[in-house]
């Protein structure tokens, strides 16, 4: 009978993969191999969720570039057993025992640790009908496939896509990258609802620039079937677009009920909280990405961050400590994020205003300041439009959030801005750091000087 430590790890996306190599590097390096088993139920691990709109504007070249981590690195590089098709049933954390669904068969597994990774489900609105041929999800390669052989085999010339945020926006520049007539559609009054408004209707004017149709303020009210397809939708301000195809990107739901079920604290939005060791509160149960909400960087409240990089990182801790480590997740996560938008980015990190107001305990206690810029010198021939906007406390100048907008240097500002964060520098700060400076790139000394001096004003 092996005496090796077991450890299952659910879910083979992003965070379940990173905590197996973990759990493998670890053990190998310390007491000795542990058995670790990876359980899937979709046909693919370890793939980019975030690469799936550049196949179809064909920045990649073949879906298999997405699949960053293979089954066979797992199996013959780290030694870990995968098992694909498997479909979580349930946990009986006090008997520490899962069982899973594969065809019409049940499979039980004992653990000495589990890890789950279970990340979450599309959420699907009342309308358009998911029964329909040509009405398709967007979240892994599986998808991606459907979508591609739908596009192979029928003639499509308009898409829908349901819902105006990060996966919407890139779903929405892909398509019309690769020349089809596209209609966003947005419930809220603007696309990405968690930005400022000014910066939200630059995404928008961006994307009518480049001919995306955007509906805000308005959802698909009735959407018929005709030979098992969606050929027109309505939406709620009267509008009615005939279609071909129907993108649902309206939101994504932690795959979490089977741990809240088993008994492990939940968190808000439907998570499972977990602490700095990503433990749930059951025995020897860890649990790691898009399903666990976490303590937030700066505030401390359990905060929901799906993000595939955070996920990854609490992967690698969730599976270190699955096999014995004391490995901490010191809460570096704040929902850091960047996203393209034809030519330009959006980025933001950090509080919003409104978090930040409940932070410190009232908007007279923040300070906003706002510039507007070039992300190259004014006198280069290259020079375009730049906008940055930071959330301040205003008694210290600590930064505490930032968004910017612009045609270069915002990933440059926005890591920036997220390392200032993390250091709990103040803009004065910032404005004096020694920044890299040429006159055709990014000038982000000039720009921190200026924020400092709205500051002051």
């Amino acid at each position: 009978m092996s005496t090796k430590r077991k450890v299952v790890v659910v879910g083979g996306a992003v965070s379940g993969p990173a905590a197996a190599i973990a759990a493998a590097r670890y053990s190998m390096n310390t007491k000795g191999a542990a058995e670790i088993l990876l359980f899937e139920r979709a046909p693919n691990i370890g793939f980019a969720v975030g690469g799936l709109s550049y196949y179809i504007s064909r920045e990649v070249e073949r879906i298999d570039d997405l699949i960053v981590l293979p089954e066979n690195v797992l199996t013959k590089k780290y030694g870990v057993k995968v098992r694909m098709g498997y479909e979580l049933c349930s946990l009986d954390a006090e008997q520490k025992k899962v069982v899973f669904r594969k065809g019409g068969r049940r499979h039980s597994e004992e653990y000495d640790a589990l890890v789950m990774a279970t990340g979450a489900r599309t959420f699907f609105p009342d309308k358009p009908s998911q029964e329909a041929d040509n009405v398709f999800k967007f979240r892994s390669p599986a998808d991606l496939r459907a979508v591609e052989e739908y596009l192979d085999r029928h003639k499509v010339r308009v898409v829908a896509i349901v819902g105006g945020g990060f996966f919407g926006i890139e779903s929405a520049e892909a398509f019309r990258r690769a020349g089809f007539e596209v209609h966003l559609i947005e419930k809220t009054a603007h696309v990405l609802e968690r930005w400022h408004d000014d910066f939200s209707v630059l995404v928008e004017q961006e994307l009518a620039r480049n001919g995306v149709e955007v509906q805000k303020n308005t959802v698909v009210v009735d959407s018929p079937l005709s030979s098992k397809k969606v050929r027109v939708v309505r939406l709620a301000n009267g509008s009615k677009i005939s279609v071909d195809l129907v993108l649902i990107c309206a939101g994504i739901k932690p795959n979490a009920e089977l741990l809240l079920d088993a008994g492990a604290a939940p968190g808000p939005q439907g998570t499972v909280a977990v602490d700095k060791f990503q433990l749930t509160t059951l025995a020897d149960v860890f649990a790691a990405g898009v399903c666990t909400s976490f303590p937030h960087h700066i505030t401390g409240k359990p905060t929901w961050c799906p993000q595939a990089l955070i996920a990854h990182r609490m992967g690698i801790v969730a599976g270190r400590n699955a096999v014995g480590a004391e490995c901490a997740f010191e809460g570096v996560a704040f929902g850091t994020a960047i996203t393209r938008v034809f030519d330009a980015a959006l980025g933001r990190t950090g509080l919003t205003e409104k978090e930040a107001a409940e932070y410190l305990g009232g908007k007279r206690k923040l300070s906003i300041v706002q510039s507007e810029s070039t992300h190259a010198e004014p006198f280069m021939e290259s020079a375009r439009s730049f906008m940055a906007r930071v959330v301040l406390e205003k008694r210290s100048g600590r930064v505490l959030g930032a968004e910017a907008w612009g045609y270069g240097g915002v990933d440059k500002f926005i890591d920036t801005m997220a390392t200032a964060i993390a250091a709990k520098l103040s803009i004065d700060q910032m404005a004096l750091l020694d920044l890299t400076y040429s006159p055709p790139f990014s000038p982000l000394d000039n720009i921190m000087s200026r924020l400092a001096d709205e500051q002051v004003r």
